[in-house]
């Protein structure tokens, strides 16, 4: 039995609805994604900043040292440099992380060519059948 026009309005309504809750969905997952590539970015702003101060520290102590001359800060100098190296390994590990976010970004773009697709395809459909109703 063939559909009366409001029923095909009705079923496009319901693809319509549907189709809008997926792009919401979509949209907080992007948000959720730039949310988190926000906090990678501060995460590691605040590791050059302390890895800047720390850098300096080491420098500080190096000159402190040469003016009195103790041997004893070998070992003080030597855990700072530890430090640094740990920084920097956090600093590149923050790098990597990022740039996984950002490739991970880019696996929604062929769910949203297949979101507006699917909208077009059925807006085409229902408008090819209205008009083939229509004659």
């Amino acid at each position: 039995m063939a559909k009366v026009h409001g029923d095909r309005l009705l079923d496009l309504e319901s693809l319509t609805a549907t189709l809008i809750s997926r792009l919401d969905a979509f949209r907080r997952e992007v948000d959720n994604c730039i949310g988190t590539q926000g906090k990678a970015s501060d995460s590691h702003g605040e590791l050059l900043v302390s890895f800047t101060q720390v850098k300096q520290i080491v420098v500080d102590v190096k000159d402190w040292k040469d003016q009195c001359g103790l041997d004893s800060m070998k070992t003080e100098h030597a855990l700072l440099k530890k430090e640094i190296e740990d920084l920097k390994s956090k600093i590149e590990e923050l790098k990597a992380k990022r740039e996984e976010t950002s490739k991970w970004r880019w696996t929604f773009v062929p769910i949203i060519v297949s979101v507006v697709a699917t909208a077009v395809c059925t807006c085409g459909i229902q408008l090819l059948i209205w008009y083939l109703n229509k004659k």
